[in-house]
């Protein structure tokens, strides 16, 4: 059962990328006024999108997934490890399939050491993950600041003008952070100056569990966009989600239940406390439940 934590959580995010509000008849072509409304017509779903200069209803194309082993009702008191990952995957995807690939950007802040080749890596995943939250989260302006080994003094400076310092730990500098693993793979997100940001080191290569983190770490900026500082009071979750749609937006279009997804989930499971793999592996939803609460 190292996926249950897993499971739990991709049941708890499938409902907000599945809500298709019913409006007006609509068809294809006809004009709308925000991009990535959902609207159902007639049994048909549609999406608003901008088509040229205009904002106009697409037709949602459902894309056609492996078929489901066994085909039942997802809750947390009835969880298969086979279904539940395809449907969850299947819902991303979807959504994905739904948005047109949005103009927003972030400001970036590029180290002196940074390859150009690796952050057009991490800037292709993290697109994926502003086209997934654009219709809920698209702040005035947000900011990625890219590092690589090497350039602490560059983030050091780069800290005093952007105002980051109260992204680290009290009494612990960037450079501290840049040395603390080898390779440099951290990030960090959080607020400089009222401006959504994330930190990234982008020493390792973009493979394996690496894939995941530009896409982990916009979906915090877009969890305290919307939740503040209640994302806190749910680390559990904050952390689960970031994690899971991290995973399937960097490693999309991979195959949801591949070895390198799959790896990294047992990684993350050896390195939790005795107690929460106890429960983990009891089999026992109520042990599970009580350590969610």
């Amino acid at each position: 059962m190292k996926r249950s934590a897993y499971l739990v959580l991709v049941i708890m995010t499938l409902g907000l990328l599945s809500a298709y509000p019913a409006n007006a008849v609509v068809k294809s072509g006809d004009l709308c006024k925000k991009v990535g409304a959902k609207s159902i017509s007639r049994g048909e779903k549609f999406t608003c999108t901008k088509s040229g200069k205009k904002l106009v209803w697409k037709k949602f194309i459902q894309q056609t997934l492996p078929a489901v082993d066994v085909d039942i009702p997802i809750s947390l008191d009835s969880l298969d490890i086979k279904a539940v990952p395809k449907k969850a995957y299947a819902n991303v995807v979807s959504a994905l399939n739904s948005r047109t690939r949005s103009t927003y950007a972030p400001i970036k802040y590029v180290g002196l050491n940074v390859k150009q080749s690796r952050m057009d890596q991490e800037i292709a995943g993290l697109n994926r993950a502003i086209d997934l939250w654009s219709p809920y989260f698209q702040p005035d302006v947000f900011q990625v600041v890219y590092v690589d080994r090497g350039d602490e003094q560059w983030l050091e400076n780069k800290s005093t003008e952007l105002g980051l310092s109260s992204m680290v730990p009290p009494g612990e500098t960037w450079t501290d952070r840049m040395k603390m693993f080898n390779r440099c793979g951290f990030a960090m997100a959080g607020v400089a100056r009222n401006i959504p940001t994330f930190v990234q080191c982008l020493e390792p290569a973009y493979s394996g569990g690496h894939r995941q983190t530009g896409p982990h770490e916009y979906t915090h900026l877009f969890q305290r966009g919307v939740g503040g500082s209640n994302m806190y009071r749910m680390a559990w979750y904050s952390e689960g989600s970031a994690s899971y749609f991290g995973w399937t937006l960097g490693f999309y279009p991979y195959d949801p239940n591949s070895i390198d997804r799959t790896n990294w989930l047992s990684t993350m499971f050896s390195n939790i406390n005795g107690g929460a793999k106890s429960d983990f592996q009891s089999k026992d939803l109520q042990r599970l439940k009580s350590r969610m609460q």
